[in-house]
């Protein structure tokens, strides 16, 4: 079976028109849930020291509220000048940021004899997460970032956090052996730098550190420094406490959820009843035709197997598969369904070849298990 996995995907509902009709079956097996896809907020800059993060339906529809101290306080995007790659460990659990948007926040103005940018503090205030949400801060070099969290039980301590990668595997830098690489990370081949957790103050690496639960920097302005948390708690507020080590840095936060997600799988045939053809391949789009995008901004196109078999994972919600055909055969009217569970098991489909003109008008034509209604056809699972 050819399988896809896709890593963050968003659905609309829709009222289904003219064309296909199709009542999938979203019932998996007694243990077979399919694990959740990473799902980021859509950002929205609403002041120069404001931002809304809106989540997809599918990951619950909550909206993060943000107000930062922070001078040169934007939202990244395009997600490409930094992200997290499926190298990281970050990567590894949620999927790769690329092409998602995330915010980067710099220092408060300096104050008088200072000569740098003063702190900065930025309250995010979160929606209810699922359990297994995680957020990130990046470019943790010449600067360093302390976090304070709480939620219903109060103050969360620096283990409630969740600090990953601690022993640092994978090395907690998004640069190193990223393909493609963050366009920030430059020409260099080598990225070593990372950042030190120091849940409390001390002395070594720890040292610069005046406050509890801080990354720190190592001093120098490097590129791709990272590091990541997953709350093992319920937090409803982060604050961050960015402050200055060397030069004139900035930071880049994400906040990531788990979406419940489902495996889409069917299978095409020809009239014979043999596999579909070789390149037949299946586009995801969304509920009103518009191709859904994978993490390489590219349409999500998955190739039918050999066997005419075909699967992705996506997040719930309401889609539609346009069938793309090789030349001879029909191209059918797009396949409409809602994922609202674990699988969605299609119906088998089965394509006509092209018939032979008959004066100037060849119509092509498309066959499917189901039956006639009108003018379409409905499919039932």
């Amino acid at each position: 079976m050819s399988g896809w996995d896709i890593r963050r995907v968003m659905g609309t509902a829709a009222a289904i028109g003219i064309g296909i009709a199709l009542a999938a079956s979203s019932a998996a097996p007694a243990g077979a849930a399919t694990p959740p896809v990473g799902s980021f907020p859509v950002w929205t800059q609403t002041s120069p020291t404001t931002f809304s993060g809106q989540f997809s339906t599918a990951a619950g529809g909550g909206a993060i509220g943000v107000t930062t101290t922070g001078g040169n306080a934007r939202v990244a995007e395009t997600g490409t000048a930094s992200f997290l790659g499926a190298q990281t460990g970050f990567g590894q659990r949620f999927g790769s940021s690329r092409f998602q948007s995330y915010l980067t926040i710099g220092l408060a103005p300096s104050l008088p004899g200072i000569g740098h940018g003063a702190d900065s503090v930025t309250t995010v205030t979160l929606p209810t997460l699922p359990a297994g949400w995680g957020f990130a801060v990046g470019d943790i070099d010449a600067d360093m970032v302390s976090i304070d969290a709480s939620g219903p039980g109060g103050a969360l301590t620096a283990v409630q956090l969740g600090p990953q990668d601690t022993s640092g595997t994978p090395l907690l830098n998004y640069c190193a052996n990223a393909s493609p690489k963050p366009s920030s990370c430059g020409a260099g081949t080598t990225f070593t730098d990372a950042p030190w957790w120091c849940a409390a103050p001390g002395g070594g690496v720890c040292a610069p550190a005046t406050r509890p639960r801080t990354v720190v920097g190592n001093g120098a302005d490097t590129q791709g420094a990272y590091d990541w948390f997953v709350p093992t708690v319920g937090v409803t507020t982060l604050t961050l406490t960015y402050q200055w080590l060397t030069g004139i840095p900035s930071f880049q936060l994400w906040i990531v959820t788990p979406a419940p997600a489902a495996v889409v799988s069917g299978k095409i045939l020809q009239p014979s009843g043999n596999p579909a053809p070789a390149g037949t391949t299946i586009v995801l789009e969304d509920a009103a035709g518009a191709p859904v995008p994978d993490i390489q901004n590219q349409p999500v196109t998955v190739p039918v197997a050999a066997d005419g078999t075909f699967s992705l994972t996506t997040e719930l919600g309401s889609y539609e598969l346009a069938i793309t055909t090789p030349e001879g055969f029909a191209t059918p009217p797009p396949i409409r369904f809602t994922a609202t569970g674990d699988t969605v098991q299609l119906p088998t489909l089965a394509l006509t070849a092209v018939l032979p003109a008959t004066g100037t008008d060849a119509r092509p034509l498309f066959l499917a298990a189901g039956a006639l209604l009108g003018l379409g056809l409905l499919l039932s699972a």
